[in-house]
């Protein structure tokens, strides 16, 4: 989902062996048949735990943990808006790569453009943003703490993508080591370790 992963190549252009480590007569859409089915089912955990987290923010009554002026509360809706922004422009670049599952599906090449170019994961970086805002404006500490659990979902989540996304496009090391991760500039692998 916000993983970078293609520059817009569909099934029908020609697989770059370089590019992507799937054997030349392959169609890349079997890159997606070769999860295990282990991989899957952590894949969806993460997927069902970030809804029940999105869905507790989003319905969580207000609350009166914090004042919140009426500057504020518009300052919510505007950041609201932004993410919804920021998250459309990650799902446009990501095009036929874009998935619910936090896997490569194969159907596009590695993507560093558009909102790729600064950070790895805009989807989730957007997610993040706009929920943080909701939780901001619910004025209650338990959609803070639904809001806190989700940015570390997140963190494991790309962390787990990120493993797959490198077994999958020989450059994404790279890629990683100059762009964050959900902020620019914030978010490298340290030196040794694989992420």
């Amino acid at each position: 989902m916000g993983g970078g992963w293609g520059e817009g190549k569909t099934l029908d252009e020609p697989l770059s062996a370089a590019r992507c480590p799937l054997p030349a007569a392959s169609p890349r859409h079997t890159l997606a048949m070769l999860h295990t089915r282990r991989e899957r089912a952590v894949a969806w955990v993460f997927v069902a735990l970030q809804v029940a987290l999105i869905t507790g923010v989003a319905i969580i009554p207000g609350g009166d943990d914090w004042p919140l002026p009426s500057a504020a509360h518009t300052a919510a809706w505007v950041v609201v808006g932004i993410a919804a922004v920021l998250g459309a422009w990650g799902a446009r670049w990501l095009g036929a790569g874009l998935t619910v599952l936090p896997l490569p599906n194969g159907r596009v090449d590695l993507i560093t453009h558009g909102p790729y170019r600064w950070v790895r994961h805009p989807i989730y970086a957007a997610v993040m943003l706009g929920v943080g805002a909701v939780a901001w404006m619910t004025r209650s500490l338990a959609a803070a703490t639904l809001t806190i659990a989700l940015v570390v979902l997140f963190a494991v989540k790309a962390r787990f993508e990120e493993r797959h996304l490198s077994k999958a496009f020989a450059g994404y090391e790279e890629y990683m080591r100059r762009t964050g991760r959900f902020v620019p500039r914030v978010g490298f692998p340290s030196a040794g370790s694989r992420q």
